[in-house]
C-alpha cells in the first residue's frame, strides 16, 4: 500500500466520521462529484450511512440499555456519544466500547457496563479451565505448588443493584435459564461473568468471594490462597473446599 493511498483511507475515514472538518472547496480536491451528487453531497450520503451502520452496531451491543431507555432516547445517546467520542478504529464492533463511560446516569451505565463485558468476554481466547477431575490425580501433598488463577474469559464488577436487577430481568423475557435471583438489600452488587464454551455465564458473589476471585485474577499459590480464606473465615476448615469446589464446577478458574 503506497503511502499516498494509506493517507488517502485515513482522509477519507476521518471525514466518514466528520464530513464538516474540511471546507467544500478541500472536499471537492479530493471526490468527485458527479451529475447527479457535487461531491460534498457525495460525503455526506456516505457520513449518514456510515452513522446508521454504528448505531446499528451499538444497538445489537446494549438490547437491554434500549429496552430500559426506549429506542427514542437511545438513538439520542448514540448521537451524542457518536458526537463527542468518534470511533477512533477500523473495526466497528470496538465503537460501542466507552458507551458505558459516557453515561452520566449511574444505573444505565452499569446496565451497558454488564452487557459490554458481558460482551468482551465472548472475545477472549477460548478458557481451559482446571477440571475437579484433574485436580483429583494431584497428590494432595503437591498442591501447595499449584498456581491457581482467574481465566481470562472472565469479568468481576461491582454494579448498582438496581441495574443487575433489570438486567436480569430483560434476560428472563427473553427465556433464558437463570439460577434464582438472590435478594441483595445492598445498594451496590458484586457480579462474576464468564464464558463458558460458546455461552457466557454469570453469578451474583458476596463481599468475601468478591474479594477473593479479586486475588485471582493475577493469580495465587494454592497455600496463599486458603490462607486468605482463613483470613475471611476464620475457624471454618472447610471454606477453602467449598469455594474450591464451587468454582471449579463454574470453570473460572485454571491451574499451573
Amino acid at each position: 500500500m503506497t503511502k499516498d493511498l494509506e493517507q488517502t483511507q485515513s482522509l477519507f475515514w476521518q471525514l466518514s466520521q466528520q464530513p464538516k472538518s474540511l471546507s467544500p472547496s478541500e472536499i471537492h480536491k479530493f471526490i468527485k462529484g458527479s451529475s447527479e451528487q457535487d461531491s460534498v453531497n457525495r460525503l455526506e450520503i456516505y457520513a449518514h450511512s456510515y452513522f446508521i451502520r454504528l448505531h446499528e452496531s451499538l444497538s445489537e451491543d446494549y438490547p437491554a440499555l434500549i429496552n430500559e431507555m426506549g429506542e427514542e432516547n437511545f438513538y439520542t445517546l448514540t448521537v451524542e456519544y457518536l458526537k463527542e467520542c468518534p470511533n477512533t478504529n477500523f473495526d466497528i464492533t470496538l465503537a460501542s466500547k466507552g458507551l458505558p463511560r459516557f453515561i452520566k446516569e449511574k444505573i444505565l451505565s452499569d446496565l451497558a457496563l454488564l452487557q459490554w463485558e458481558n460482551l468482551s468476554i465472548t472475545r477472549n481466547t477460548d478458557p481451559t479451565p482446571t477440571t475437579l477431575e484433574h485436580l483429583n490425580k494431584i497428590s494432595p501433598e503437591n498442591w501447595g505448588d499449584l498456581f491457581f488463577k482467574r481465566i481470562e474469559a472472565s469479568r468481576l464488577l461491582t454494579v448498582q443493584t438496581e441495574a443487575f436487577t433489570n438486567w436480569y430481568k430483560y434476560l428472563k423475557q427473553l427465556n433464558q435459564k437463570l439460577s434464582p435471583l438472590e435478594t441483595n438489600q445492598s445498594e451496590m452488587t458484586h457480579v462474576l461473568l464468564w464464558r463458558s464454551g460458546f455461552d457466557c455465564q454469570f453469578q451474583q458473589v458476596s463481599d468475601s468471594e468478591h474479594t477473593l476471585l479479586n486475588n485471582l485474577k493475577d493469580g495465587k499459590e494454592f497455600q496463599a490462597l486458603c490462607d486468605d480464606i482463613a483470613v475471611l473465615y476464620p475457624g471454618n476448615s472447610t471454606k477453602a473446599a467449598e469455594f474450591l469446589q464451587r468454582w471449579l464446577t463454574w470453570g473460572i478458574v485454571e491451574t499451573s
